[in-house]
């Protein structure tokens, strides 16, 4: 099962009430459609299934994160709905990759670090 959890910049809420309604579309404010580019990151599979992240670049920096995963067990598919949204949170705050890993879902977190890396990497937005 693929879900796929935008995450705008605007749009961000809690991790339970991102967690209960995953969605396909990813909700850009106009004012950063206009000049907004999409990338996408590796996929990157772990022991738990596998995850890609997509970001969209405005004004030099990440605007949104959306990130699909197709987890290997509901059991999995549970944490992930979970820690995804934080990560991503995380991820916004910081405007970076280097996010902390959360205990409890160490794969997931690297695996996510991994992938935004990528996007980030392609978007041009890695600081040398």
């Amino acid at each position: 099962m693929k879900r796929s959890l935008p995450l705008a910049a605007a749009a961000l809420g809690t991790a339970a009430a991102s967690a209960a309604a995953p969605a396909t579309a990813v909700a850009v404010p106009a004012r950063v459609a206009a000049a907004a580019t999409k990338y996408k990151g590796a996929n990157v599979s772990y022991r738990y299934g596998s995850l890609s992240v997509t970001i969209t670049k405005a004004k030099n920096k990440i605007a949104s994160i959306s990130v699909s995963y197709v987890p290997d067990t509901p059991r999995s598919s549970q944490l992930e709905s979970l820690a995804i949204p934080e990560l991503s949170k995380e991820a916004m705050k910081l405007k970076g990759w280097n996010v902390h890993t959360i205990s409890g879902v160490s794969a997931t977190s690297i695996a996510f670090r991994q992938s935004l890396y990528s996007a980030m990497g392609h978007a041009d937005l890695l600081k040398r």
